[in-house]
């Protein structure tokens, strides 16, 4: 009998997955994977900068190195790679842009935003580009299909293809069920 059951087998889903397994808690999950492939089209990208107000992203200093190491750890195990850390590129349209931008560099966002900013008429690292920009460290993403897919296989026999049925939990003050 399992301790937990999860409902889903998207990317919140499939993270605990591997952390109850880390930690020797049984589990069972229930899911219909073609009901919901939100995990699956999102682009997985972190970014520690929020543009719009040029400000830090909530605990991104906490969450991007757990986040980082969580996915490393599982990388190992399994032999491959999803993870891939990544500068982000910020054009600047007009002058004022650019001077936020090395003011909140020399400051509050100085562990995120490169203080330097390139000016290229032509490619850089691939891309065709014209103009000035900053960079972001700090970033990244996270190839989510192909860490469902491994994630799901890996935990094949925990698996459990089917609708959750909300009428079939019972709760009551000393046990929670589904079915049986």
């Amino acid at each position: 009998m399992a301790e937990v059951i999860i409902v889903g087998s998207g990317l919140a889903a499939a993270c605990l997955m591997h952390r109850f397994y880390a930690n020797n808690i049984s589990f069972e999950v229930i899911s219909q994977p073609e009901l919901s492939n939100s995990s699956r089209v999102a682009a997985g990208v972190w970014n520690p900068v929020v543009f719009k107000r040029l400000s830090k992203s909530w605990m991104a200093e906490q969450l991007i190195p757990e986040a980082i190491s969580f996915y490393r750890t599982i990388e190992q195990d399994a032999g491959k790679q999803w993870l891939f850390e990544r500068q982000i590129i910020r054009p600047f349209y007009q002058e004022q842009e650019k001077k936020l931008w090395l003011a909140k560099a020399k400051n509050e966002l100085d562990d995120f935003l490169e203080e330097d900013i390139k000016s290229i008429d032509g490619t850089w690292l691939g891309l065709k580009m014209k103009g000035e920009f900053g960079t972001v460290n700090k970033a990244g993403n996270l190839d989510i299909p192909a860490f469902l897919d491994h994630t799901l296989q890996f935990f094949a026999q925990h698996i459990s293809i089917q609708i959750f049925e909300h009428a079939h939990l019972h709760v009551d003050d000393t046990v929670i069920s589904y079915k049986d």
